[in-house]
């Protein structure tokens, strides 16, 4: 990421993130591209900024905000009082220090329980049937893959709950 930094900037091109799936304290940091000490000239940011409520932003630069003036940019139904609220709301409770520190951990342990799977099942992927089945809400990401997205309130109950339902299926060989 920091070579794309500076290749824009050797280019005078802007780098522009899409922080729509791991931005707002998905990666435990405010933003993803916080992990790389970068700053982009433009991000974009979608549902979760409102707790999944029809909102989207784009954030700018001073450089690149400059060279848009009032009318240019901007959407008819944009604007809900109601969803502006929330994302307010959700934007003070993602950016209190404690929360993210929280989200952090719980990452660490839900990665740490889901290495030990994998030692114990190497070559498994969790069915996504069974999941659901058991209350574990899972998506295919590929022939091989699965994609996780807990919410960032998760407690290790429901974490452990998560790693409970693969280690059934694995056992079982449902996969």
């Amino acid at each position: 990421m920091r070579e794309l930094r500076l290749l824009c900037d050797k280019y005078n091109a802007m780098l522009i993130t899409d922080e729509v799936q791991c931005g707002l304290g998905r990666t435990g940091k405010l933003f993803a591209h916080e992990l790389y000490d970068v700053t982009p000239d433009i991000m974009t940011l979608a549902k979760p900024l409102a707790g999944g409520l029809p909102i989207g932003a784009v954030l700018m630069s001073n450089k690149v905000a400059s060279a848009i003036t009032p009318g240019q940019h901007g959407t008819t139904f944009g604007g809900n009082p109601l969803v502006c609220a929330v994302a307010q709301t959700v934007l003070a409770k993602i950016m209190d220090d404690k929360f993210l520190a929280n989200v952090q951990k719980r990452g660490r342990y839900l990665a740490n329980g889901l290495e030990k799977l994998q030692q114990k099942y190497p070559r498994k992927i969790a069915d996504v049937p069974y999941a659901l089945s058991k209350q574990v809400l899972i998506v295919s990401a590929g022939e091989h893959t699965i994609r996780l997205c807990p919410p960032l309130v998760v407690d290790e109950k429901d974490i452990d709950q998560l790693l409970q339902v693969f280690d059934q299926a694995f056992q079982q060989d449902i996969v």
